[in-house]
C-alpha cells in the first residue's frame, strides 16, 4: 500500500525511503528486485586506476609525490579502514547502493550553488514538421498532450522498463518516480525534494509574463484542441510583465531558502504548493531565438524571470514555436529524461500519439474546457528587495558565461564507425585535442556514463583523459609534420581505453574513489594528501564531456559542473548524415 502523507512525499536523498512506491507487479518496476548491487571494487584496483588517470596531468616530480601518497594510503592505516567501512555500508544496504544517498545529498541536495547555472541541463527539441504544431500555441499544446501520455505510463507503472544493449540488460527504473509532480525544495544547508501523489495531482502550471496560471484537468488527458484553446486564452489574459517570483529560484540555495520562507510568511503557501505539485511547468516566452546557439542559451537559463528552476521539468516554448525543456538534476539524470524527450518528439513526429478529438465545434470545445486559475503571489517589501537582488545576481552571472553550438556536416555516425571506431571515442579524442590547444596542456575531463544496470545506480564520472590521449594531442599540436604512424599507434592505444571504461564494472572505480572522498567529508574525518596534494588537485575536472544517446533530434547541454571560471562543459550528438 503506497501512501503520500499530506499528498506528497518529502525526499532527503535516500532512495530506500520511497521504495514502497515501486510496485513490483507493475511493468516499469518488474526488474527492481533482481537488479545487482553496485559493487565495491578492491582498493588496490581503484588506486591503480587513479594513478593512470593522474599521470597525464602531472609532471614527473608531481607524479612521484602522488604515487607515494597513494601507496601510503593503500598500505594504511586509513585506506584499509575506509575500505572496510564502505564494504560494511554496502552490506548494510541490501536494497540500495552504498553510494546512492551520498551521491544525491553531497553531490546535489547539499550543494549551495544555483541550480540553473551549475546543475540543471536542457534539451533543445528539433522543430516540428507538422504545420499545426509550428506556432507557439500549437507546439506547446502538442508537447503537453505527448507529455501527459508519457506521464500516465509512468504513474500507472505501465511504461516498459529500459534495457541496455543486444542482451537486453535491465536498467534501474527508480528515477522515473521523481520526474513528474516533482519539485526541489530550498532549505538552509540541505534541500529536500517533493514528489506529489500523481493520482490526485493532474494540473499543469503555465508561466506567461512571469505570472503563473493553474490549468485544472482530471485523470482524462486534455486533447490538442483543448490545450490550444486554453493556451490561447492564457496569452490573451496574461497582460503586462510583472515582478518575477521565479527569479528567486535562480539564487544561491540558502538565499532562496530564506526568500521562500518570506513568501510563505506573506501568505503564498497555497500558490507555492500549486506550482510545486504540478505535473510540470510550461513556460511561454515572448522571445523568438532562431539560431541553435541562441535557442540553447535561452533554454539553459533564459532571462531568469519566466521560470521556476526547482521544477523537475520545465517545457519552454518560444514565440516562434521553437521549444525544449529544462530539467532539475538532483534526483535523476539525463538518461531517463532523454527517454521522455525521445517519446514525445518521435511520437509527435511519426503521429503515433493520439492528439484527441479534432472534430469538436467551437461551442462544444468551450463547454468542456477546464478552469484556468491565475495564481496570485503576495509580495512584501522584503520579497521585492530579494527579487531585485536576485535579478542583479542572475544578470551578472549570465554575463560571465558563453554558449556556442557548432554544427559539423562533414561526416557523422556511419563514417566514424567505418573507421572501426566508436563515435564516442572519436569525439572524446577531438575534445582532448581541443582542450590541449585551449589550455596548453592536458586537463582532467570526465564523461557522464550511466551505471543503471545496478540498483539505484545513476552515473559514473568516467575519466577520458589518458596517457594515450595525452600523447595523441601532443603529436597533433607539433609544428613539424605529423608522424602518421605515431598517430595511428596512439589511436590504437587510446580506443581500447574508451571501450574499457564503457563497461559498467570498470566504471565503478570512480564511484569508489568518490565514496572514499565523501566519507572524508563527514565530520571529524581527517584530510589526506591523496585528495589534497598535487595529483588530487589537478584531477579535479576542468572539462565535462558527454553525449546524447537517444535518436530524438534533441540537442542537450548544461553549464559548468562547478562554480568558477575553470570548468568547461561540452555536449555533443553524433547523428546520421542529412
Amino acid at each position: 500500500m503506497t501512501s503520500y502523507p499530506n499528498g506528497f512525499r518529502e525526499c532527503w536523498g535516500d532512495y530506500r525511503e520511497e521504495e514502497d512506491l515501486e510496485v513490483a507487479s507493475q511493468q516499469l518496476y518488474k526488474h527492481q528486485k533482481s537488479l545487482p548491487k553496485l559493487p565495491v571494487p578492491s582498493l588496490a584496483d581503484t588506486c591503480a586506476l587513479y594513478l593512470q588517470t593522474v599521470r597525464p596531468l602531472t609532471t614527473d616530480a608531481e607524479f612521484v609525490a602522488t604515487k607515494a601518497a597513494v601507496e601510503a594510503f593503500l598500505k594504511g592505516p586509513l585506506g584499509p579502514v575506509l575500505q572496510k567501512r564502505l564494504e560494511a555500508r554496502a552490506a548494510s544496504r541490501p536494497n540500495s547502493s552504498y553510494l546512492a544517498e551520498w551521491w544525491n545529498t553531497l553531490g546535489y541536495l547539499h550543494v549551495r550553488d544555483p541550480v540553473v547555472f551549475n546543475v540543471s541541463y536542457f534539451f533543445h527539441f528539433s522543430d516540428s514538421v507538422h504545420l499545426a504544431q509550428r506556432s507557439q500555441v500549437g507546439r506547446a499544446a502538442s508537447l503537453l498532450v505527448a507529455s501527459m501520455a508519457f506521464r500516465n505510463q509512468v504513474a500507472s507503472g505501465t511504461r516498459p522498463p529500459e534495457t541496455l544493449g543486444k542482451g537486453q540488460t535491465p536498467l534501474c527504473s527508480t528515477a522515473y518516480k521523481y520526474m513528474f509532480n516533482a519539485c526541489r525544495i530550498p532549505r538552509r544547508d540541505a534541500d529536500s525534494y517533493r514528489i506529489y501523489d500523481p493520482s490526485t495531482h493532474h494540473h499543469v502550471v503555465v508561466m506567461r509574463h512571469n505570472k503563473f496560471f493553474k490549468v485544472h484537468q482530471g485523470p482524462t488527458p486534455l486533447s490538442f484542441l483543448e490545450w490550444t484553446s486554453i493556451l490561447t486564452h492564457i496569452l490573451d489574459v496574461a497582460g503586462s510583465i510583472e515582478s518575477s517570483v521565479g527569479v528567486l529560484s535562480s539564487e544561491n540555495r540558502d538565499v532562496w531558502a530564506d526568500a521562500r520562507t518570506q513568501l510563505l510568511a506573506d501568505g503564498n503557501a497555497a500558490t507555492l504548493r500549486d506550482i510545486e505539485s504540478a505535473v510540470l511547468l510550461l513556460c511561454l516566452d515572448d522571445d523568438a531565438p532562431t539560431s541553435r546557439t541562441d535557442v540553447s542559451r535561452a533554454l539553459w537559463h533564459g532571462n531568469g524571470r519566466n521560470r521556476f528552476y526547482d521544477k523537475c521539468i520545465q517545457l519552454v516554448v518560444f514565440g516562434n514555436g521553437k521549444a525544449g525543456l529544462l530539467a532539475e538534476h538532483s534526483m535523476l539524470d539525463g538518461m531517463a529524461m532523454s527517454v521522455y524527450a525521445d517519446f514525445i518528439l518521435t511520437g509527435l513526429h511519426k503521429q503515433t500519439i493520439d492528439l484527441g478529438d479534432t472534430t469538436l465545434t467551437h461551442a462544444a470545445l468551450v463547454a468542456r474546457l477546464p478552469a484556468v486559475t491565475p495564481l496570485k503571489v503576495h509580495m512584501s517589501a522584503a520579497t521585492l528587495q530579494a527579487i531585485a537582488s536576485a535579478e542583479r545576481t542572475f544578470d551578472a552571472t549570465v554575463a560571465g558565461h558563453d554558449v556556442h553550438v557548432e554544427s559539423f556536416f562533414g561526416y557523422g555516425n556511419h563514417a566514424i564507425k567505418s573507421f572501426q571506431c566508436s563515435p564516442d571515442a572519436f569525439v572524446q579524442m577531438a575534445i582532448q585535442l581541443a582542450g590541449r590547444k585551449h589550455w596548453g596542456k592536458s586537463v582532467a575531463t570526465y564523461e557522464a556514463s550511466q551505471v543503471r544496470v545496478f540498483l539505484h545506480g545513476r552515473t559514473e564520472t568516467t575519466r577520458s583523459c589518458s596517457s594515450a590521449s595525452h600523447a595523441f594531442a601532443n603529436i597533433m599540436v607539433q609544428t613539424s609534420p605529423v608522424d602518421q604512424l605515431s598517430v595511428k599507434v596512439t589511436l590504437g592505444l587510446f580506443y581500447p581505453c574508451i571501450y574499457n571504461y564503457e563497461c559498467p564494472i570498470h566504471m565503478c572505480k570512480q564511484t569508489h574513489c568518490s565514496s572514499v572522498y565523501f566519507w572524508l567529508l563527514l565530520p571529524e574525518q581527517q584530510t589526506i594528501l591523496l585528495f589534497h596534494g598535487t595529483g588530487g588537485t589537478v584531477s579535479r575536472c576542468m572539462q565535462r564531456a558527454c553525449q546524447v544517446h537517444e535518436d530524438c533530434g534533441a540537442i542537450q547541454g548544461r553549464g559548468p559542473p562547478l562554480a568558477g571560471p575553470s570548468a568547461v562543459p561540452a555536449t555533443w550528438r553524433v547523428g546520421r548524415p542529412v
